[in-house]
C-alpha cells in the first residue's frame, strides 16, 4: 500500500527496518495506524516512516508523560485519602501496585501516615517521581498491601508463637535426649575435676609452705 500511493520502491533493507519496528504490535493495530496517518491532513501528504506509525499508536513522548503524571496525581489522591480513613494502623491495599511500591520507596506506609501537612507536600513530590518509574514495573513485583500498625502487631505476635514452639520443642527434645558426659565439649579455659584438684592441692601447700616461713621468721625475732 505505503509503496503504491506513494510511488515509493520498497527495498529489502527498508522492509527489514519496517519489520524491526513495528514487529512489536499487533498487525491490525498497525494497520489502524497507517489509515489514521494516510488520513491526517497534517502529514498524510508525505511518505510515511515506522516513527510516525508509532507515533499513532503509542502517541508521543511528551503527551505519554503527561499521562503517567495524571495517573501519578490521581494515585496519590488515593493515597491521602486512605490516610484519612484508616491512617497507620489500617493496612494500604489499592488497586494500582505501583502506587504502594511508590509509597514503600518514600519511607513506608507507617512512616507516611505520621508526615504534617506541610511534609506530605514534599512527599508528594518524591512520590510522584518513585511512581513514573514503578509505573512500568511488572506487575508481579509490585507489593498487593502495605501492612498498617495492628497487621505487623498481629505478625510479631505470631512470630514469637513459633519462636515458643520452637524453644519448648528443643527444651523437651534436650530432656528426653540428654548428652553422654563423654560427648560434652567443655569450652576452652574450663578446667576439668581432675584439674581443678590438683590446683587446689598445689595451694594448700604453698600456704603450708609460706606458714611455716613466718612461724620460723617470728621465732627468730623471739
Amino acid at each position: 500500500m505505503v509503496s503504491e500511493m506513494y510511488k515509493v520502491e520498497l527495498t529489502s533493507a527498508m522492509l527489514q527496518a519496517w519489520w524491526g519496528s513495528l514487529k512489536a504490535y499487533d498487525v491490525d493495530v498497525v494497520e489502524q495506524a497507517l489509515f489514521s496517518y494516510i488520513a491526517c491532513p497534517d502529514s498524510g501528504m508525505f511518505e510515511p516512516k515506522p516513527a510516525n506509525l508509532i507515533k499513532f499508536i503509542t502517541g508521543t513522548t511528551k503527551s505519554n508523560a503527561q499521562v503517567v503524571d495524571d495517573r501519578a496525581e490521581i494515585a496519590w489522591a488515593c493515597v491521602e485519602g486512605e490516610i484519612r480513613r484508616i491512617g497507620s494502623y489500617g493496612t494500604l491495599k489499592l488497586d494500582d501496585g505501583a502506587a504502594m511500591a511508590a509509597v514503600a520507596s518514600i519511607g513506608g506506609w507507617k512512616d507516611l501516615c505520621y508526615c504534617s501537612t506541610e511534609q506530605l507536600t514534599w512527599k508528594k513530590k518524591e512520590f510522584c517521581s518513585a511512581y513514573s518509574t514503578l509505573e512500568r514495573t511488572p506487575l508481579e513485583s509490585l507489593p498487593e498491601s502495605l501492612p498498617g500498625r495492628i497487621e505487623l502487631s498481629e505478625k510479631r505476635r505470631a512470630e514469637n508463637k513459633v519462636l515458643q514452639k520452637i524453644l519448648t520443642g528443643a527444651k523437651e527434645h534436650a530432656k528426653n535426649n540428654p548428652v553422654p558426659p563423654e560427648n560434652i565439649v567443655k569450652p576452652k579455659g574450663v578446667l576439668s575435676d581432675g584439674a581443678k584438684e590438683r590446683g587446689l592441692k598445689e595451694v594448700e601447700k604453698l600456704k603450708l609452705m609460706f606458714g611455716n616461713a613466718e612461724k620460723g621468721s617470728e621465732d627468730k625475732r623471739n
